[in-house]
């Protein structure tokens, strides 16, 4: 699949106001998240895991594709919750299969350095941003969440390091990548979901060939383009044709 620079906009959809009253009737439960996901998202928003929060129009949008495993670019403005209507489906799906790996493989298998989930973004700012937001949704959900800025994190490092949980979801940026896999921090053999945040600054001039060379070198089952692609087929080559376009 190739992005010319004056294709339409293949944005996930559009949401007209005639919709909002429906919206307003959705709930992140609704929309297919499990208990403990919704009880993050309750808690990071109004500081009670009760309290109910309504979707935005983003996350109404897109949570649902995610869930569905769909190749998915979408965008939003900023604050409209972009963050969470990736990170929480993405949580969710390495939960259920972190799970079904531990009935098959034993409890240990989720000690291997080989997360399921990689997020890729530009800077260390967002990087930082990202990976806390993580680590709320993932609280109650035994999904590890290591944000990867430098060298290998520690534990104790505002949080930020590799959790007793395992190391099943990285949040990094595009130039650190290839020397966490060149020096072995971790590998990428069960890797199922990849999402570029901030995806039109990541194929620019600047960061364009190394994370094209990374996505050629990826076998993924299923990823996010955001400003994010989510893939169900392998993402042998971001230029490369796939038989199930984007929604």
């Amino acid at each position: 699949m190739t992005f010319h620079q004056f294709d339409v906009n293949p944005s996930l959809l559009e949401v007209d106001s005639s919709s909002a009253a429906d919206q307003e009737k959705k709930t992140f439960a609704a929309l297919g998240l499990n208990e403990n996901i919704v009880a993050a998202i309750n808690q990071s928003v109004t500081g009670k895991t009760t309290s109910p929060v309504t979707p935005s129009s983003i996350q109404f949008g897109v949570i649902p594709f995610i869930l569905a495993r769909r190749n998915v670019i979408f965008s939003s403005e900023t604050g409209s919750g972009k963050t969470v209507a990736y990170l929480a489906p993405v949580i969710q799906l390495i939960e259920e299969q972190k799970a079904l790996d531990a009935a098959r493989f034993g409890a240990d298998y989720h000690r291997r350095r080989s997360p399921y989930g990689l997020v890729v973004l530009p800077s260390r700012e967002l990087t930082e941003q990202v990976g806390g937001v993580a680590r709320q949704l993932s609280a109650g959900t035994g999904v590890g969440v290591a944000t990867m800025i430098g060298g290998v994190p520690k534990k104790g490092e505002g949080g930020a390091g590799i959790a007793h949980t395992g190391l099943d979801l990285v949040v990094t940026t595009s130039g650190m990548i290839e020397s966490h896999l060149n020096r072995g921090v971790y590998h990428l053999h069960r890797l199922q979901h990849v999402v570029l945040d901030e995806a039109d600054t990541l194929l620019d001039d600047t960061f364009s060939y190394e994370v094209v060379d990374l996505l050629e070198n990826l076998n993924v089952s299923s990823g996010a383009l955001l400003n994010p692609i989510q893939t169900n087929q392998p993402l042998f080559s971001f230029r490369s044709n796939h038989r199930k376009a984007p929604r």
